[in-house]
């Protein structure tokens, strides 16, 4: 008090930088083509080598964890230090070191092929890294079908793993880790891939998720996923036996699916009793001569007669508790499922849907589970009661028999096929039901799926 004021200047400094939080890492041994730890979901880890050089990197996944694949066998050198560095969003990074272990005695010629299935339906193998091991075998069933096929990787004497020829696009294997990689679109969906190296030792299988479905578009509700079920049943086939893939190279398809007067095919039409009697009767090839009117009391004599009178003496369709055949109501699921039932493999396998158990078709929908032919919704139910579109109609019919072509498949006669003015190139279930409303001979792509070459139309 009393005093003049004396003052004092002070310059504001940057905001400190928040760093981000320090990930783990497990203990890396030497040889490993992968290293993981734990770390903040969403950050970034980069693995660095002692002298600071980018090993790999990954995302820290909503679980905690984040693991670096596809290291080099060699990379990792025992006694040798690996970063992993840590970056969240707007934080500067964290590192944190790890000695590099000595490989574990186990590791050596008694270690199995390492499987990983991805979250996104695709399939990784990653060969034990001794010096003996110069071969694996990955056995896996290619999509649209339900017999699995086995390709052979070798380590040539350069070093270098190679692919054997003929293999389907998309399968890849690293020249140097040996590591093979199959895509999703190129395995079934809920199939088992496995592996073993020569010696015999064999991974766990593991079952590929559901991640490369077609799906139509976002106003109706997704197909649900379907897998071929193997040449057991040919229907037309003019071979008319039952072979192997690798003895199928050529052959004959015919139509089952035909249009309306006004050139429609109506994809997302509800398909009817009396026409989904029609296409398992003309795929199947059963005979169809007798035209007498169908003995049911709601069924007048009509174009249905031979193929409802087809499928009753089989005993695949059948009158309701009131004696009607319903001609001219949709198809359930359920019902779908029953008129497979005695042209189809056995399974043994047990639907997991709730409203499956008990349900009087319960015996038929475990069966067509079994076989691939159809799954559930992503709800986790079946819906047996629900009605099938002609579009899901083609899809199972065309997998049951083994037809399925693509966009090159049919390029030589594009201008030929019988088209539908409904029908764009885009929809989802175009080349299905261009397969089942054309007849043609074709010959397969290659043996490790059932992929057709159109060599021919038919009247």
């Amino acid at each position: 008090p009393g005093k003049e004021p004396a003052t004092k200047d002070a310059t504001i400094a940057a905001k400190a930088e928040e760093t981000s939080a320090e990930p783990t890492i497990t203990e890396p041994k030497a040889g490993d083509t992968s290293v993981s730890g734990t770390g903040v979901p969403g950050a970034t880890v980069v693995l660095k080598d002692k002298d600071g050089n980018k090993i790999g990197e990954a995302t820290v996944g909503e679980d905690g964890k984040w693991t670096v694949d596809n290291i080099p066998a060699d990379k990792l050198v025992e006694g040798e230090k690996v970063t992993a560095e840590q970056t969240e969003p707007g934080k500067e990074p964290a590192t944190k070191d790890a000695t590099i272990a000595a490989k574990a005695e186990e590791e050596t010629d008694t270690t199995a092929p390492k499987l990983d299935a991805k979250d996104d339906g695709s399939v990784t193998v990653t060969p034990p890294t001794d010096d003996d091991t110069k071969e694996i075998s990955v056995t896996y069933t290619p999509e649209g079908s339900t017999d699995p096929v086995t390709v052979t990787v070798t380590k040539g004497e350069d070093g270098k793993w190679k692919l054997p020829e003929g293999v389907p696009e998309g399968i890849t294997v690293d020249e140097n880790t040996g590591v093979v990689t199959i895509p999703a679109n190129k395995i079934a969906d809920g199939t088992d891939v496995t592996a073993k190296d020569k010696a015999g030792n064999e991974s766990d299988p593991k079952t590929v998720k559901a991640g490369n479905n077609p799906t139509k578009p976002d106003d109706k509700p997704s197909a649900p996923a379907i897998t071929w079920g193997g040449y057991w049943f040919l229907g037309y086939n003019e071979n008319k036996d039952t072979e192997p893939v690798e003895e199928l190279e050529r052959g004959s398809h015919f139509r089952y699916i035909y249009g309306y007067v006004d050139k429609t095919v109506r994809p997302e039409g509800m398909i009817t009793r009396s026409e989904a009697a029609a296409m398992i009767a003309r795929l199947a090839g059963l005979d169809m001569s007798d035209k007498s009117k169908p003995a049911f009391k709601d069924t007048p004599s009509a174009w249905y007669n031979t193929a409802i009178n087809a499928m009753v003496k089989k005993d695949l369709m059948f009158a309701d508790k009131d004696g009607n055949f319903r001609p001219n109501e949709p198809i359930t699921r359920g019902e779908f499922a029953r008129a497979l039932y005695y042209i189809d493999h056995k399974s043994d396998k047990i639907a997991p849907f709730a409203d499956v158990k008990g349900h009087v078709y319960e015996d038929a929908i475990n069966q067509a589970y079994g076989n691939g032919r159809i799954a559930g919704y992503p709800d986790g139910t079946f819906k047996p009661e629900a009605k099938i579109q002609r579009a899901e109609a083609a899809r199972i019919l065309n997998r049951f028999a083994g037809r399925y072509v693509q966009e090159k498949g049919i390029a030589d006669y594009k201008a030929r096929l019988i088209h539908f003015t409904d029908l764009p190139t885009s929809h989802w279930a175009y080349y299905e039901i261009v397969e089942a409303a054309n007849s043609h001979r074709y010959h397969r792509m290659n043996k490790y799926n059932i992929e057709e070459m159109w060599t021919g139309l038919l009247d």
